[in-house]
C-alpha cells in the first residue's frame, strides 16, 4: 500500500486546519479529492514523495430506528461505548473522529458526535472511523479484514446497528515530518 503523498501534504500542511497537541498537525486524511486553490500556478512542477501510509481507516456509522428519539439515541451511544471498550481490547483497532484532522474516540468525547438523520423521520445515525496500524507485511486487504472482523464483533444495543460507509482511506501521522523532503525536491 503505497501511497504518492505530495500534493495531498502540501495542501494539508498550507490548509488553514486548527492544530492539535504541541502546535502541528498530528493526523489527517489522505484523499484523492481535488481541492480548489485560487492561488494555483500550473508553472509549479508536481513533487511526488512516496510512502506506506500510517493507519488504515473505515468510515462507519451507527445507526438506529427505533421509534422513540430518547431511547434511539441512547442505544446508538451505547453501542458506540461498546466499541470503544471493544476497541482497547482489540489492540489493533482504534476509534476516531474527524474528516481531515483525526481525534481519538473516546469515552470522554463519544456523546459529542453528532447525531444526524438517517433519511427517514425515525432514523438517526452518528459516524466515525474505526483504524488499524499499517507496517511492514500489513497490506489493504489485511486491514480491512481486521476492521470488518471488529464492526462484527462489536455488540448490538437494542435496535442500533453498526456499518462501514464509503471505501477504506488512509491516514499519516504527523504530515509536517516530510515537509523538508518535499521541498528538497
Amino acid at each position: 500500500m503505497r501511497l504518492l503523498l505530495c500534493s495531498v501534504l502540501l495542501l494539508a500542511l498550507s490548509a488553514p486546519v486548527v492544530a492539535q497537541q504541541g502546535g502541528g498537525l498530528e493526523e489527517i486524511i489522505v484523499t484523492a479529492r481535488r481541492r480548489d486553490a485560487e492561488n494555483y500556478d500550473d508553472r509549479v512542477p508536481a513533487v511526488g514523495l512516496r510512502r506506506v501510509a500510517d493507519y488504515a481507516a473505515q468510515a462507519v456509522s451507527v445507526n438506529g430506528d427505533t421509534r422513540a428519539p430518547d431511547k434511539r439515541h441512547d442505544e446508538i451511544f451505547a453501542m458506540i461505548h461498546g466499541a470503544i471498550e471493544l476497541a482497547g481490547k482489540h489492540g489493533d483497532i482504534e476509534l476516531a473522529t474527524g474528516e481531515v484532522v483525526v481525534e481519538p474516540l473516546t469515552t470522554a468525547n463519544y456523546r459529542s458526535l453528532t447525531l444526524r438523520n438517517d433519511g427517514r423521520p425515525d432514523t438517526d445515525k452518528a459516524t466515525f472511523l474505526v483504524k488499524t496500524k499499517l507496517g511492514a507485511g500489513t497490506d489493504a486487504k489485511a486491514a480491512l479484514d481486521r476492521i470488518s472482523k471488529f464492526i462484527k464483533d462489536v455488540p448490538t444495543v437494542g435496535r442500533a446497528e453498526m456499518k462501514p460507509v464509503d471505501d477504506l482511506t488512509l491516514s499519516v501521522v504527523k504530515p509536517d515530518q516530510y515537509r523538508g523532503a518535499i521541498i528538497d525536491r
